[in-house]
């Protein structure tokens, strides 16, 4: 089968849609099926145009710059309609992007089969930002509204999402899939007779709504009752650097930058426990490496979380910007080794039964299939 994977950004980008896209397509490629990653290239980029790896076939697009920092402003009709002509299928990665709005702009002149993939969460209740807001009032009732409408399939990796698209964008007789997102279990292994140190990990991009004020503010108030236990911040974004500044002179809290993807599963390895306070999410991709890695979880209540940390099971759930729940959930964990290892243990079985990518790509296969 030829495949065309469409992800707005490149897979050197540590994003959980793109990230996705990628692993999907060197699994598709790897399987024996023609795969084309048609994708965007920024200015500072050092991947040439066109490159093959895995079997699989990057094409990237020179980007004017990013919108709101999280839509490329990538114009990719020109190769567009080359690749549709080559395709049996096509698979948009997001619905909010910018690349996703072209490629059904070309469905309305030209029937191809098409599948939109949402991968951003579309619940905006825990926060209020010009994005959440544009987005709310907008895009949704308009743009998004259309693309959903244009697409053959639509696709949620989360199951919450599902019921937010029939209710908001009224679609109820359009195939609507669940579809989870997924890792590669086998490249996230969990490190051996590693011993529980009580350290506290924060993975992800430093912006308000990842909750890493919150993070903080819970940090402090466990050293006060653990001066023992260690944070660690994991991650780039334009509040690493005030951060840094605000916490120089705390020795137990640290900040590592910007890590690569690729690099992830080795920087997971010194973390004991992962606290994710976002107060918007979807399934983030950073959850599953952890569970995978055999790491206890505690994470915000908020979009698809909910469907992977079982409460007490493998993980907590707490509400979004309620810092002493996240204390008392870290305090518990560091004074209970034992439950932190159950926890990690049962999250590594859950991810690799729900999650792996081996799983995964036999559900997309079977809709590229029924299409």
């Amino acid at each position: 089968m030829r495949i065309l994977q469409i992800s707005a950004f490149p897979p050197e980008n540590p994003g959980g849609s793109e990230q996705y896209a990628y692993l999907v397509s060197k699994t598709l490629a790897k399987l024996g099926h023609e795969v084309h990653l048609l994708t965007s290239r920024f200015l500072n980029a050092r991947e040439g145009k066109v490159k093959t790896k895995h079997g699989l076939i990057i094409k990237r697009v020179l980007s004017l710059g990013s919108l709101f920092n999280i839509n490329p402003i990538t114009f990719i009709m020109h190769e567009l309609i080359r690749e549709v002509n080559w395709a049996d299928v096509v698979h948009v990665h997001g619905g909010f992007f910018f690349t996703t709005f072209q490629t059904v702009l070309i469905r309305v002149f030209k029937k191809i089969p098409l599948i939109i993939h949402i991968h951003e969460s579309l619940d905006y209740s825990n926060i209020s930002s010009l994005t959440t807001e544009f987005k709310k009032y907008l895009w949704d009732p308009t743009i998004q509204a259309w693309i959903l409408n244009n697409s053959d399939v639509i696709v949620s990796v989360s199951k919450k999402n599902i019921k937010i698209i029939k209710s908001r964008f009224r679609i109820y007789e359009k195939p609507i899939c669940w579809i989870p997102n997924a890792i590669d279990t086998k490249a996230f292994q969990p490190k051996a007779h590693k011993i529980f140190r009580g350290i506290i990990g924060f993975v992800g991009r430093l912006v308000y709504w990842k909750g890493i004020e919150a993070f903080l503010s819970s940090a402090k108030m466990v050293l006060q009752k653990n001066p023992k236990a260690k944070f660690i911040i994991i991650g780039g974004g334009p509040l690493l650097r005030t951060l840094q500044e605000v916490y120089k002179n705390e020795e137990r809290i640290r900040f590592t930058g910007y890590i690569p993807p690729q690099f992830i599963s080795y920087a997971l390895g010194s973390i004991d426990i992962l606290v994710l306070p976002s107060y918007l999410e979807n399934i983030p991709t950073i959850l599953l490496q952890a569970m995978a890695k055999g790491i206890p979880v505690i994470a915000s209540k908020v979009g698809g979380i909910p469907e992977v940390v079982i409460e007490g099971l493998n993980g907590f759930l707490i509400n979004p910007k309620k810092i002493e729940e996240i204390a008392d959930r870290i305090l518990f964990l560091l004074n209970n080794p034992e439950e932190a290892r159950r926890m990690g243990e049962n999250g590594r079985i859950f991810v690799q039964n729900n999650y792996d990518i081996d799983i995964v790509i036999k559900r997309i296969i079977e809709i590229y299939k029924n299409i």
